[in-house]
Parts: structure tokens; C-alpha cells; sequence
């Protein structure tokens, strides 16, 4: 090829290669800078040769003239190091925020019991969970759902949810045995509550409760945490003519009115009554 503008074409090649210092430039910096980059290494390499590639294109662009060929190359070189220099320098805050815009969060949608006793909202997807590990010796599940909620994306917190319904082993609040059913209830609330305690570790409060939608619907609520780990597991439990709806949800540091739990509790339907 002719030399263009005086130059010879070698030259141009040479500049059109300069952007493959911003990697090595991008691993010396924290050493002069005393600051690490928010992003891998990975992104100056790619950067380096998507800009090449554009420089080399613009030099083997006959139809252009000489002088937009250099100037071309020129100011491809001068954005590819300009662009590096913004994201070495960029905010690990920003790209959290940038990163939680464009994840996808499960989205929640009602779930409803196979046998229509009851409905919750509960995020996307809520496949059917073990029935035999839930409360076993104590309750005969009919129907589990379990699921995953992670709202600030991969990185962030992860939160378990789980509901069913079944017959209490024995009864519990069976209708028919009258004035007797409140004492059965809290006789076999209080068995779960040993249990409970048996298996987590550490029982941080268990309490009496009333639903907030459903002012006349009582029943339990435990926090449990395990002793190692700062994952912690919030129970509710209602009653109901002998049949036992359990609700939990579990995650890092997690207070029962903390959004996470609080969305989930709030929103558990007694359909069975209606």
C-alpha cells in the first residue's frame, strides 16, 4: 500500500495497535494510584481489541482520504483510552446501581393451594417442595411450595420462602371436641415449639399471633437462628378447624417486619372460611 499522507502505512498499523497498552496500563495503575479497579480485567482486554480492530479497519479504508484516515485512527485511540480511564476510575456504588436496573427480579405472583384452602403471594417460580421434611411427626402435608427471592440481583441477599398445608398428627383445634380444642392447640404448639428449639438452635422469640389482614385468625409465630450463620428463619402457623398452614421465610438478618418477610406474611389468604 502507498504511504498515506507521507506516512508510511506500517505507522498507521502501529497507532491503530495503541490501544492494547490500556490493559497493561489498567494492571499498573492501583500500584501508582493506590485505588482497584471496580471491573475485572477482562474489560480493558476487550476494550483493546474492539478498538484495534476499528483503527485497522479505518486504515485499510481506501475510499477515505489520507487525512480522515489518520484523523480517524487517531480519535478511535484517543476514545478507547479516555473510556478505560472512566471505567478504572468508576464507582463499585454506581455499578451496583447500574447492575440492579438492568437485573431481572422474580417477579411475585398469587399461589394458590392444590385443594384452594388458601393463597399467597409468593415470587416466580414456586415449585412443590418435600412434603415428609416439613414438620415431620407433626403435621401429614398435603401440599408444599417453595421459592427464591434475590431483589438486589446474584450478588445480592437470598431469601427461601415455603408454605403448606396438612392434618395436624394428632388433631390440633379439631372442632369437634369442643371446649377442648384451644387447650389440644396450644398442647401441640407448644410440642412444635420443642422441636423447633431441637432443631435450630437458638429459638430468639416465639409468640402468639393474630394475621393482620384477618384480625380472627390466630395462631404462632417463631424467629429461629441458627448458631452459626447470620441466616434467620421467621415461622408462622395457623390453625384452623384441624388443619395446619405453615408459612416461612428466611434470610440474612431477617426481622419479621422487614419488607422481604413482611410481603410474604401480609399477603397469606384463608380461602377454606369464604
Amino acid at each position: 500500500m502507498r504511504p498515506v499522507a507521507g506516512l508510511p502505512v506500517s505507522v498507521l498499523v502501529g497507532f491503530a495497535l495503541m490501544p492494547f497498552g490500556i490493559p497493561l496500563l489498567w494492571f499498573v495503575s492501583p500500584l501508582v494510584t493506590g485505588q482497584e479497579a471496580a471491573l475485572s480485567l477482562a474489560v480493558p482486554v476487550s476494550l483493546a481489541i474492539a478498538a484495534s480492530a476499528l483503527c485497522l479497519g479505518v486504515v485499510y479504508t481506501i475510499d477515505w482520504t489520507a487525512a480522515t484516515r489518520i484523523k480517524g485512527v487517531l480519535v478511535l485511540v484517543g476514545l478507547a483510552y479516555f473510556s478505560a480511564a472512566g471505567l478504572f476510575f468508576l464507582k463499585k456504588d454506581l455499578m451496583d446501581r447500574v447492575q440492579k436496573f438492568f437485573s431481572v427480579t422474580p417477579q411475585w405472583y398469587p399461589v394458590t393451594a392444590k385443594d384452594k384452602s388458601y393463597r399467597v403471594q409468593m415470587p416466580f417460580p414456586a415449585p412443590e417442595g418435600e412434603k415428609e421434611r416439613l414438620l415431620r411427626g407433626f403435621v401429614r402435608m398435603t401440599d408444599v411450595r417453595t421459592a427464591e427471592y434475590q431483589p438486589d440481583g446474584p450478588k445480592g441477599p437470598t431469601y427461601r420462602y415455603c408454605c403448606g398445608v396438612g392434618q395436624a398428627v394428632p388433631n390440633a383445634g379439631d372442632l369437634a371436641d369442643g371446649w377442648l380444642a384451644p387447650i389440644r392447640e396450644q398442647m401441640w404448639l407448644a410440642s412444635v415449639d420443642e422441636q423447633f428449639k431441637r432443631e435450630f438452635g437458638k429459638l430468639v422469640e416465639g409468640q402468639s399471633i393474630r394475621h393482620r389482614s384477618e384480625p380472627d385468625l390466630s395462631g404462632r409465630q417463631w424467629v429461629l437462628k441458627p448458631d452459626n450463620g447470620s441466616s434467620v428463619r421467621i415461622v408462622q402457623i395457623f390453625v384452623v378447624n384441624g388443619r395446619v398452614y405453615y408459612l416461612s421465610a428466611e434470610g440474612p438478618e431477617l426481622a419479621p417486619n422487614d419488607d422481604p418477610a413482611e410481603r410474604f406474611f401480609s399477603s397469606f389468604e384463608l380461602l377454606a372460611r369464604k
